[in-house]
């Protein structure tokens, strides 16, 4: 009788250790392609883009 039940958590326990793999797999792929190229350094106008406009500025909303 337990046989069954222990194929079948066996089973379910395959597929999820295999979940796991793909999802490491794909985080390696992805770490290994960010260290072959790495994004662009930012620029100054990247910089001034958060900034807030100076407080003698009039902005539309």
């Amino acid at each position: 009788m337990g046989f069954g039940r222990d194929l079948r958590n066996s089973h379910e326990g395959l597929l999820k250790l295999q979940d796991w793999e793909l999802k490491m797999v794909e985080t390696e792929v992805l770490v290994s392609n960010m260290e072959n190229n790495p994004p662009p350094a930012p620029s100054a106008a990247d910089d001034r883009a958060g900034e807030s406009p100076p407080p003698n500025t009039l902005v539309k909303t």
